[in-house]
Order: structure tokens, then C-alpha cells, then sequence
């Protein structure tokens, strides 16, 4: 087992393999300029020692109460958390693309190879598969922070039935991350168009 400082140095080499990009240091800069409260920061050791009752129907009114208060803070810090992890995510893949792209052009113009000669180059060229592998942490943190709302969502789901089930008025669901939306559609931010890299889908791992 790990010490604390063997984690710390763990954080550390995360951080500088995958730093925030640009996009992301701009969007919350503009939310630090305008002062808007955000939601209550909890720290890895709280939401470890969060647990979510056993049974429901034991609670009393007030501490019922205080769990949904404290499941609606912890809901408010994910969406949070997924809507930076939604701009991240399709920062990085927009980086790789113009990168990918760039590079193609550039051995285009040269007449250097074929098509996919060039395609080639570009999956071996060390800055794309630096790209690609931060591309593909952005998506895969969204995905499993997008994960996470959801199952927080349904604890306070959990609440507002119980609530329901005692004829109190007012229990609401918790906001969604996309209203219009039943299901949030993972692709997005990945779908850009057609590309020559992936055919305009959802795959970056660079086959063609």
C-alpha cells in the first residue's frame, strides 16, 4: 500500500501528463471575473466518507433533510465538475484534429508518400500520439464524472420519493446536465464533421 507522499507524486505526474488546456484556463478565468458563487467544494476525503443510508424509511424528517441537503451539494459540485470535464474533453479533441489535419496538409503539399503513407506518418509522429493520449484521458474523465452525476442524481431521486411517500409537497428532481435531453450523448464533441482521420465518428485512436 501506498504512502501519502507516493500519492502525492502520483497526482503530480497526472497533472503534468495532462495539463488544463487553454480553453478551459479562459472559460473559468471568466467565471472568476464575474464573481459567480460556485457550488461548495468537497474534498476527496468527504465524498469518501459520504454513504448513502441503508434504509429510507428509518430516517426521521429532519434527517432526511439533511441528506438530501447534503446530496443536492454534492450534485451541484459534479455538474460542475462535468461541464469542465464536457469543455475538456472537446478542447483536447479539437487540438488533436487540427494538429492531425495541419500535418496531412503539410505532407500533402509536399507530395511526400501516399495517403496512406501519410496517415502513417502521422499515427508515429510523437506530438500527435502525445495529443491522442490527452484526448483520450478528457474523454474518458467526462465520461466517468458524467457517470457519477448520474448516480447522485438517483440518491436524490431516492430522497424526493421518500419524501413523496410521507405526502410532503415540493420535492423536486435535481437539474439535469442537459434538459433536453433523456440520455447525454457521449459523442458530442467527437462528432465534428467527416474527417479523413475517422470518418466523422466518435473514434480517435487515429485508424482510418
Amino acid at each position: 500500500m501506498g504512502t501519502d507522499l507516493d500519492k502525492m507524486q502520483e497526482v503530480k505526474e497526472f497533472d503534468d501528463l495532462e495539463p488544463s488546456s487553454h480553453t478551459l484556463k479562459k472559460a473559468n478565468a471568466f467565471v472568476e471575473r464575474k464573481a459567480f458563487p460556485k457550488p461548495k467544494h468537497w474534498t476527496a476525503e468527504e465524498l469518501d466518507a459520504l454513504e448513502f443510508p441503508h434504509d429510507l424509511t428509518m430516517l426521521n424528517y429532519d434527517d432526511l433533510g439533511k441528506q438530501m441537503g447534503i446530496w443536492t451539494s454534492v450534485i451541484a459540485y459534479t455538474q460542475y465538475q462535468v461541464a469542465m470535464a464536457d469543455v475538456e474533453n472537446t478542447a483536447k479533441f479539437n487540438k488533436l484534429e487540427y494538429e492531425r489535419s495541419k500535418m496531412f496538409l503539410s505532407l500533402s503539399n509536399e507530395k511526400k508518400g501516399t495517403v496512406e503513407q501519410r496517415k502513417s506518418a502521422i499515427k508515429a509522429d510523437p506530438n500527435i500520439v502525445r495529443l491522442l493520449s490527452e484526448s483520450e484521458i478528457a474523454r474518458a474523465k467526462y465520461v466517468l464524472i458524467k457517470a457519477l452525476y448520474d448516480s447522485y442524481s438517483k440518491y436524490f431521486n431516492a430522497f424526493s420519493r421518500e419524501l413523496s411517500r410521507r405526502g410532503v409537497i415540493g420535492s423536486e428532481r435535481p437539474p439535469r446536465v442537459h434538459e433536453e435531453e433523456d440520455e447525454v450523448d457521449l459523442s458530442e464533441g467527437f462528432q465534428k464533421g467527416k474527417h479523413i482521420f475517422n470518418g466523422g465518428g466518435g473514434n480517435t485512436d487515429g485508424n482510418s
